[in-house]
């Protein structure tokens, strides 16, 4: 009898610890609702950067001094995209105002996601 009262306790201490673990694990995932991987760079993101930061604006087009420089092809928002990131959730980046949230929304969508260049 002793025999299945040790198994008794071990599988006691092992499916908490096996559920545990698969909550803990499912928790760390990056939630899919959160992100939706579908925004394109060409199509949204370009758009967005070109009228909010690069062209439009004047703030970080060609020749721009601004403190985060250039952002007029997509290797220079990618090497930028944290800070990007950053600056839009804050509320800091536009200068002068800030992006609708649907704009919004897809820029941090974009970083979040790996910020291809599709």
């Amino acid at each position: 009898m002793s025999n299945l009262t040790g198994l008794s306790v071990r599988k006691a201490t092992v499916i908490p610890f096996f559920i545990f673990s698969a909550l803990l694990i499912n928790g760390c995932k990056k939630d899919s609702a959160d992100n939706n991987c579908t925004t394109s760079y060409s199509a949204s993101v370009s758009v967005i950067i070109q009228t909010n930061c690069a062209y439009s604006s004047g703030c970080h087009g060609s020749g721009s001094t601004n403190t985060g420089g250039l952002l007029t092809s997509y290797s220079l928002i990618f090497s930028k995209r944290n800070q990007i990131k950053n600056q839009v959730e804050a509320g800091i980046m536009p200068q002068g105002g800030t992006l609708p949230a649907t704009d919004k929304a897809a820029l941090i969508s974009w970083i979040n996601c790996g910020a291809a260049n599709n």
